[in-house]
């Protein structure tokens, strides 16, 4: 059960005639009680945040291997180095049309360069 906050430090003290000491400590320890859960629930809030951009992340991560390994549409596939050094289109790099990783063969981003 969440505890509204006070606004002042008369919040604080109980609106009988006579404040009793025992009535104003119950007070403000409900006081620090309610912030101790407001604090938590920043940190949860925040936590939950932190997860959710690096699921994000992983995911378009994921998606641009996906991307990497996807052979290039018909116009710029090559089956082969050879292939892509007779059109003239050897060496490709990590980006341009024709490159994929089954002819990059170092990992280095440069398909076709030896």
């Amino acid at each position: 059960m969440t505890t509204a906050q006070p606004n002042t430090i008369a919040d604080l003290v109980p609106t009988t005639t006579e404040a009793t000491p025992d009535a104003v400590r119950k007070s403000i320890e409900a006081t620090a009680e309610a912030s101790r859960e407001a604090e938590q629930q920043t940190r949860d809030k925040e936590r939950e945040d932190l997860r959710k951009q690096q699921e994000e992340a992983r995911q378009a991560e994921e998606e641009l291997e996906q991307q990497e390994d996807e052979p290039e549409p018909a116009s710029a596939y090559n089956s082969s180095c050879a292939d892509a050094r007779a059109a003239g289109a050897a060496p490709m790099r990590r980006g341009e049309p024709g490159y994929r990783k089954g002819l990059d063969r170092d990992n280095d981003g440069v398909a076709c360069d030896t």
